[in-house]
């Protein structure tokens, strides 16, 4: 590759939904920068008709062969080119429902069935729509025309700058040159569309839906005009592209991908319907649109050389996201929202010895669609979060800036990016930031207080003990309140000591949480800090910190579960919904993990008096001027009760989808998901064939997708798994096939059923997820919930009889998920209740 450098992509695609084939020529401006016999480039599952080279006045036909293995087509000359040339490629292939390269996605109007196609590239399928460099670093600019049917309109990244009609079968779309961009952001579709517009200072916008669902998108085109002129101003860079659409699909393997100027989304993260919407989906495509609106410039105006830097893409999408969706909609608490979401799920992931660095090496498509997960997401942003913090949100920010400037249009690695901050803080950034991304896992600090002396201790957390000793050391940027005043220091060593002066009696470790690592306080120190707790004298992020560390502690082997249960009484008088919820994840867990044990009951009656302590608080109405996050807190509470069989919720759950099926618009959306889930609780097969019956009938996909949820949650074996072969069905699309072993994986009279299920359909599941690995990936950690040494073991054997090189970290994962659980649960066992 380092010899030929791609300047220009002229591609006419000729796309054809009657036959699901679509037909490419493309001509592809090259410079060879020394002489070569052989251009290889990349190209998957693509018949290729014709090949030639015009260099220097002269037509060169050279042989070609196609390796589908290593997806590379290989031009053979006869003698040497060099210098600039074109090269021209005549190719077709087919539209497949695979959800990667060029794929059809089928909906429905009317009832009558339809298909549209639409491309998802990243991270290395543009390759399987026509033959190119399929490489960030080998940006170029793009030329796209299209020739549809006439009945049918097209949509790519840049403006229509011709349109018409060839013959009475056909038309033609022609679209401006792109800027300098990589292959993966590449984007065309073709279908029935209909659209709401708006212009933002010149700029169109767009919102695009299958029609019928365009009064859906109004929720999503205010959305990106706040969101986009926020990120003009803060980035101080106007959003180079003269239109921006975001287009809904009915198919999609991801939440969304920014393609620039042509953002895709699932139905369910762009479309809002005020009559059976939830705050929760409200709160999801606002936050899924801020993400991808960053994208425009930290991954598409800036791109990371390689994918090994993936995370300066992800990590700060995530993390600037918040600031946007926090601006204009405060009601919302998000950094409250992005500690339970984030940060707390890659700590978690982040706990295990078979978690990833954030910059790691990669090679193969299989390794690259691996590390699309909590670390290159949620770890990034949080470790983001702790150093603007360090380095103040001022100085941060000049550092983004001058690092997008000097890189625009452009490649960047990990190094540029800390050499923009350092420049912008004199601070020695890369130091401190290579220790957190390089290295897997991150600190336990351990504190103890002695006369006017704190001593500070960092060693590695694993949630599984064992093995051997690690060794790794961060520097780790400490914010410490005393009694008396806030300390910021810098733990550069495994050991250090802080003279914090005499007479202080209490310290709080990582004060306001944004900090990337774990707290472990020493008993007498938790004693006072529960007093706090109880009377709210600490922001609701410290409350929320002390209680979550402490469970991983106990989770680990460290605390036994009744010092949690103890210390979880300091919240019995707790409004915060990211507090509640967070024990309340935690109590389900237990609830979960215990489910065949002969205590299991006493672990119910706690669940059941700890929760009917805020419901009552609540209530199931919604109140005037209520915040959003007790609606949320509402819906959630109700499904935790339920699944404890608390009568009341039983009862009223099941009178109002009596209700409902009479009035639909009886049921609050806030509530429609957690009364399904209720119901299917109480059980039966009457209720599972209504459920279902629903579910069927069903056009929209986030109602589809609470009553699929539902489904996952009766008690009976067989009802569960047929939910379970549903997912294998025509009625599920492939895009939500995770969501039955997902759900029924949660179920205390479901969680052993999934593997058995993967284990009996894997040539199946594995042939529907085709180019999504995502998705299988998803399915295989659903089996993390089951803490049954012998599903480890039959795992091991199974995967070892058939290999599955794709999914070998989410394995990893899994077993070692599996261990730490029945680990706890061995340690629970030992616990007299």
């Amino acid at each position: 590759m380092e010899s030929v450098n791609p300047i220009n992509y002229d591609i006419s695609f000729d796309i054809d939904l009657e036959k699901f084939k679509f037909y490419g020529k493309e001509k592809i401006q090259i410079e060879i920068k020394k002489p070569v016999k052989n251009l290889i480039l990349n190209s998957k599952s693509l018949t290729i008709n014709d090949c030639s080279l015009v260099s220097k006045g002269k037509i060169v036909k050279p042989s070609f062969t196609c390796d589908d293995k290593k997806e590379e087509l290989t031009l053979k000359m006869s003698e040497n080119a060099s210098g600039k040339a074109d090269l021209l490629i005549d190719f077709e292939g087919e539209l497949k429902d695979e959800l990667a390269g060029i794929y059809r996605s089928r909906y429905e109007v009317e009832g009558k069935e339809k298909y549209l196609a639409t491309t998802q590239f990243e991270a290395t399928d543009a390759r399987r729509a026509f033959p190119c460099w399929d490489n960030p670093s080998c940006k170029a600019t793009f030329n796209i025309s299209i020739t549809l049917d006439r009945k049918l309109s097209a949509i790519s990244n840049t403006s229509t700058i011709e349109e018409k009609e060839i013959d009475v079968n056909k038309k033609f779309f022609k679209f401006e040159k792109t800027p300098k961009m990589s292959t993966y952001l590449v984007y065309i579709a073709v279908g029935e569309f209909e659209f709401l517009e708006d212009k933002l200072d010149g700029i169109t916008l767009r919102v695009y839906t299958t029609p019928g669902k365009k009064i859906q998108g109004e929720f999503a085109l205010d959305c990106m005009k706040k969101f986009l002129k926020f990120y003009e101003d803060y980035f101080g860079i106007k959003y180079p592209l003269k239109k921006l659409d975001l287009i809904a699909l009915p198919d999609f393997a991801a939440g969304a991908m920014e393609n620039w100027g042509a953002i895709t989304f699932r139905e369910t993260a762009l479309l809002y319907d005020p009559k059976k919407s939830s705050v929760t989906t409200k709160q999801y495509i606002a936050e899924v649109i801020s993400h991808e609106l960053v994208h425009m410039w930290f991954g598409d105006l800036v791109t990371m050389k390689w994918w090994d830097d993936l995370w300066l893409n992800e990590s700060f999408a995530t993390f600037i996201s918040y600031k946007a969706v926090a601006k204009f909609y405060p009601e919302w608490e998000m950094w409250s929202q992005f500690l339970h979401d984030k940060t707390a799920s890659a700590l978690q992931l982040d706990s295990l010895k078979s978690s990833h660095p954030v910059q790691v090496e990669v090679h193969t498509p299989s390794e690259i669609s691996s590390i699309f997960d909590r670390i290159s997401y949620e770890k990034g942003a949080s470790i983001l979060r702790m150093l603007e913090d360090f380095l103040g949100e001022g100085k941060f920010r000049i550092g983004l800036r001058n690092y997008l400037l000097s890189y625009s249009y452009g490649n960047a690695t990990t190094a540029d990016f800390w050499d923009a901050f350092e420049k912008a803080s004199k601070k020695p950034v890369r130091k401190m930031m290579n220790g957190w991304i390089k290295q897997v896992g991150y600190p336990l600090i351990e504190a103890d207080l002695k006369n006017s002396r704190l001593y500070l201790s960092q060693k590695r957390f694993f949630l599984e003990k064992g093995g051997k000793p690690d060794k790794s050391l961060w520097l780790v940027p400490i914010f410490l309140k005393l009694e008396q005043k806030a300390v910021k220091h810098v733990l550069e060593k495994r050991n250090d000591v802080l003279e914090v002066g005499d007479n202080v009696k209490w310290f709080k470790l990582n004060f306001d949480q944004k900090g990337f690592y774990r707290v472990n306080h020493p008993r007498e120190d938790l004693d006072k800090l529960k007093e706090f707790v109880a009377k709210k004298k600490f922001s609701s992020s410290d409350r929320w910190g002390i209680q979550n560390d402490l469970f991983s502690l106990v989770v680990s082997g460290g605390n036994s579960l009744n010092e949690y249960l103890d210390f979880i009484e300091a919240y019995l008088n707790e409004e915060d919904y990211l507090l509640v919820k967070d024990i309340a994840d935690k109590l389900y867990y237990v609830y979960l993990l215990t489910s065949d044990e002969d205590f299991w009951q006493k672990i119910k009656k706690y669940n059941k008096e700890f929760l009917i302590h805020f419901f009552k608080k609540i209530g199931w109405e919604q109140k005037k001027n209520e915040r959003d996050a007790v609606k949320i807190l509402r819906s959630a509470t109700i499904v935790d009760l339920a699944r404890l069989d608390e009568k009341g919720v039983l009862k009223k759950s099941e009178d109002k989808f009596h209700e409902f099926l009479s009035d639909p618009e009886s049921l609050n959306p806030n509530l429609r998901g957690a009364v399904y889930s209720s119901v299917a609780w109480k059980g039966g097969k009457k209720n599972y064939e209504k459920i279902l019956e629903l579910y069927l009938e069903e056009k929209s996909q986030e109602e589809r997708r609470r009553l699929l949820v539902a489904l996952c949650g009766f008690k009976g074996m067989k009802l569960l798994n047929r939910t379970l072969d549903l997912a294998l069905s025509k009625e599920v699309r492939l895009q939500d096939i995770f969501l039955p072993p997902m759900g029924v994986s949660s179920n205390p009279y479901g969680r052993d059923l999934v593997w058995q299920w993967i284990k009996e359909n894997w040539k199946e599941i594995k042939s529907k997820s085709g180019a999504a690995k995502n998705i299988l990936n998803t399915i295989v950690e659903s089996v993390g919930s089951s803490a049954n040494k012998d599903t480890e073991i039959d795992m091991i054997r199974f995967f070892k009889k058939s290999p599955a090189p794709e999914i070998e970290m989410a394995l990893a994962q899994t077993l070692e998920n599996i261990r730490i659980n029945y680990k706890f649960l061995e340690s629970i066992r030992k616990i007299k209740f």
